[in-house]
C-alpha cells in the first residue's frame, strides 16, 4: 500500500501538470485522475466515485481568462489515494465520502500552489539575456519551468496526501457506524450538487440534458459495481 501511495503521488503530480503547465490534454480532469490513480492503488471503483464526484460538482466554474477557480484536479490527486486508503477498513461508498469530506479544502491549496507557481517562474526570465529571444533560450526556460512546477507539485501534493492517509488510518477503525453510513451519501450529494449547478446554468437543453444524463449514469454505474 505504501508503494501505491508513493506512485500515485508521482502520477498525480505529473497529470495534475495538465491543468494548467503541461500537455492540457484534459488528463488532469478529476474524473479522469481517480481512474488512473484508483488503478495504480488497486481500487478503481472507489477511484472513480471520486473522480465523478469531483468532476460533476465543479464542472460549472472552468478557468475563464485570468481567473483560477479552486482546484478541483489537485483535489483529485490527494483524495483518491486517501479514499482508497480508507476503503482498507471500511465499503467504498463511505471511504470515498470521507476523502471528500477532508481533502475537499485542498482545492483552496491547489488554486495557492497554482498561483504561486506562475509568480515564481518569473525568475526565469532575464531581462537582460542578449539571446533571450532564441529557441535555446526559451527551451531552456521552459525545461527550468516544469521541473520547478513538479517539485512544487510533488512536494505538496505529496505532503498533503501522505498527511491525509495517516489520518484515515488513524481513525478508520473507529469511526461510529452512523457517520459511516452519513459519510456514504457524500458522493451522490456532490453529484448532485454538481448537477443542480448545471441546471441553473446558462446552457441549452441538449447541453443540459446530455450532462443529467451522463451524472446519473455515472451514480448508477458506481451503485450496480458497488
Amino acid at each position: 500500500m505504501i508503494a501505491s501511495i508513493i506512485i500515485s503521488i508521482i502520477i498525480g503530480s505529473i497529470l495534475w501538470l495538465d491543468r494548467t503547465f503541461l500537455f492540457q490534454l484534459m488528463l488532469s480532469r478529476p474524473v479522469i485522475i481517480g481512474c488512473i490513480l484508483g488503478f495504480i492503488m488497486k481500487d478503481i471503483k472507489t477511484g472513480l466515485l471520486v473522480g465523478a464526484s469531483l468532476e460533476l460538482l465543479w464542472l460549472n466554474d472552468p478557468p475563464v481568462g485570468t481567473y483560477i477557480p479552486q482546484d478541483d484536479s489537485f483535489c483529485a490527486a490527494v483524495a483518491t489515494p486517501v479514499a482508497c486508503t480508507a476503503a482498507m477498513f471500511m465499503p467504498s461508498p463511505p471511504a470515498a465520502g470521507l476523502a471528500l469530506f477532508i481533502s475537499i479544502p485542498t482545492a483552496i491549496l491547489g488554486k495557492i500552489l497554482d498561483s504561486h507557481i506562475r509568480r515564481s517562474n518569473v525568475r526565469f526570465l532575464h531581462t537582460n539575456h542578449p539571446g533571450k529571444y532564441t529557441a535555446d533560450y526559451i527551451d531552456s526556460v521552459m525545461k527550468k519551468a516544469i521541473l520547478g512546477a513538479f517539485f512544487y507539485a510533488l512536494l505538496v501534493i505529496g505532503s498533503t496526501t501522505i498527511g491525509l492517509c495517516f489520518i484515515v488510518h488513524l481513525i478508520g477503525d473507529s469511526l461510529p457506524d452512523f457517520l459511516e453510513s452519513a459519510l456514504s451519501y457524500l458522493p451522490y450529494i456532490s453529484i448532485l450538487i454538481g448537477l443542480a449547478g448545471i441546471v441553473r446554468s446558462q446552457r441549452s437543453v441538449k447541453t443540459t440534458a446530455f450532462a443529467f444524463c451522463m451524472g446519473i449514469s455515472v451514480v448508477i454505474l458506481i451503485r450496480w459495481v458497488h
